[in-house]
């Protein structure tokens, strides 16, 4: 019985946190730029593709994910290097929501938190175009 509701349990907090990755992600892609949005970006496209540094700090990590993304034969480069940050974006969410179920052990709370979060436009404007900022 024990058993039972532990199972119970992580089942109800592993469907909470796949709705907090994809109720963002979709929204985000639905929105994602189709081209790139500024000069900054049409910079760090060029960078990116020739595996060179980017301006200081250089993201190094971020420069190797991105690269891998540029990699899957969906749409033109702009739309990759955008969707990376979608995905980013997503993450970012379900890392909150993480977190936040942590402090305050309630799942609808955490997910409304972090969805809230997910939904408010300084973020929501910088996972749906190439920014470094979704990966930090």
């Amino acid at each position: 019985m024990f058993k039972k509701l532990i199972e119970y349990k992580e089942y109800k907090l592993l469907i909470t946190s796949v709705l907090a990755f994809s109720i963002p992600l979709i929204l985000y892609i639905f929105t994602l730029e189709p081209k790139l949005k500024d000069d900054i970006a049409s910079l760090y496209t060029v960078q990116l593709t020739r595996m060179e540094i980017l301006p200081p700090p250089g993201y190094p990590v971020y420069s190797l994910i991105v690269k891998l993304f540029t990699l899957i034969p969906i749409g033109d480069l702009a739309y990759k290097l955008n969707l990376t940050s979608a995905i980013f974006g997503a993450l970012t969410v379900l890392i909150l929501f993480l977190c936040i179920r942590l402090l305050i052990q309630n799942k609808i709370i955490s997910l409304a938190a972090a969805l809230i979060f997910a939904f408010m436009i300084p973020f929501w404007s910088v996972a749906n175009r190439l920014e470094v900022t979704t990966f930090n």
